[in-house]
């Protein structure tokens, strides 16, 4: 019997303490108590703190895209100039012009490069198709032969300077001097029996 009271003022004791936590009887108790941890003045003061340190901090400035693009523009400039001194080194040394079948496509494969760069280069640099500046380079050619022996013929001609045939070296000579080209192959050797005298 004893044994049932006692057992009895235990639960109520249980019991009544459970509710005294839970209900918020003594709050400052339970501040004191569960302030060093979980106190909600801590618990506000480090969303504060989280708040700062996001929000506050300097943003770390990073200008990866620019410096990407930098890199790409010098990288283009570096393969432009490249291709632009190979395409010289064959016109003036190799006097690729010559060949009467010359391509962009074959030549920018023989100088290590695509045909976009290789026209691009032209058109930048000279202002000029890849055809037209290949017949600027046949006619100086054709210039230099005939100045250095004029009785040569028109079929010599076309071979030595590299057209394909003789009305397409009388069409350039007619789109570079607007004259025939008996017209302006004896002017041009007017031109240098002057200069002959003069000398």
């Amino acid at each position: 019997m004893y044994v049932i009271v006692l057992f009895l003022l235990i639960a109520v004791v249980v019991i009544v303490k459970i509710r005294y936590f839970t209900t918020g009887a003594n709050t400052s108790f339970s501040n004191n108590l569960f302030s060093d941890q979980w106190g909600p003045a801590n618990t506000k003061a480090g969303k504060r703190i989280i708040r700062r340190h996001i929000y506050l901090r300097k943003p770390r400035v990073i200008n990866i895209t620019k410096t990407n693009s930098d890199m790409k523009t010098s990288r283009h400039e570096r393969a432009m100039n490249s291709v632009r001194s190979r395409v010289e080194y064959a016109m003036v040394n190799q006097k690729r012009y010559i060949d009467p079948y010359v391509k962009l496509d074959t030549l920018a494969c023989e100088l290590g490069t695509n045909r976009t760069y290789m026209s691009r280069v032209i058109n930048e640099e000279h202002r000029k198709s890849f055809k037209r500046y290949i017949n600027d380079h046949r006619f100086g050619e054709l210039m230099r032969q005939l100045i250095k022996n004029p009785n040569l013929t028109r079929e010599e001609l076309v071979q030595l300077c590299g057209f394909n045939s003789i009305s397409t070296m009388v069409r350039v000579v007619k789109a570079n001097t607007g004259c025939t080209f008996r017209e302006w192959k004896k002017r041009l050797l007017d031109n240098k029996s002057k200069e002959d005298d003069e000398s």
